[in-house]
């Protein structure tokens, strides 16, 4: 723990009222506070934070510079900025269709515009003023470790055979089922089904080495911005 207070930034009422009652439940309350808002225009004064950080949300927005730049407006200068993004990688090939169709399940299924490749999000930090202190993909592989895909692929266990194409099925027809008899309400299955899809593509994406959700680059705010 390092005692720093630490204020987060959710366009979603319920969502905001969820970090509360965790925050209250681990005894956090005293270090948090959460702010309804919209992170392409922040309802915060210029140089307000120390640092700041933006974990798989800013590939949500129309654009990454949006979302970069409010982040450069509201840091002091000298702070530091921590990102993690979803991207495409040097491997991905525009031109190759089933790579194309792959990319873009995961955009559909997953409310993303556009999924921009490593060097466009570092293109859009330095836009916005950012110097890069350190970016890398944190998705390749190093010796010993387990696919960050592989819990999305499920295996053939309890807690795992929901995440199989098999246990994918079983929900999908289960929802068809419930949908059909008025227990869950029209579009479930429609959704079921987007879900899937983007689940199977976004591991067919990380085997083929061409979508990385581990982007990770920290920038600076410099002194005299």
């Amino acid at each position: 723990m390092t005692s720093a207070h630490v204020t987060g930034i959710n366009i979603n009422e319920y969502q905001i009222g969820r970090c509360n009652m965790y925050s209250k439940a681990l005894n956090l309350d005293h270090l948090t506070s959460f702010q309804r808002g919209d992170f392409t225009q922040v309802p915060f004064e210029n140089d307000t934070f120390d640092n700041a950080y933006c974990i798989e949300a800013a590939v949500h927005a129309p654009r990454l510079q949006m979302v970069y730049a409010e982040a450069f407006r509201t840091l002091k200068p000298g702070g530091m900025f921590a990102c993690y993004e979803w991207c495409v990688t040097d491997a991905y090939d525009p031109m190759n269709m089933e790579q194309k169709r792959i990319i873009f399940a995961i955009e559909e299924g997953n409310s993303i515009s556009k999924l921009c490749s490593t060097h466009e999000c570092l293109k859009a930090a330095k836009s916005v003023g950012f110097e890069i202190i350190e970016a890398d993909d944190l998705a390749v592989l190093r010796s010993g470790e387990v696919p960050w895909y592989d819990t999305l692929k499920g295996s053939y266990s309890i807690s795992q055979f929901r995440m199989t194409k098999l246990g994918r099925w079983t929900t999908d027809k289960l929802v068809s089922v419930l949908e059909t008899v008025r227990l869950a309400p029209p579009g479930a299955r429609k959704v079921t089904q987007l879900l899937n899809s983007a689940a199977d593509n976004l591991v067919a994406g990380g085997e083929l080495g061409i979508f990385t959700p581990m982007f990770f680059w920290i920038g600076r705010k410099p002194d005299n911005a």
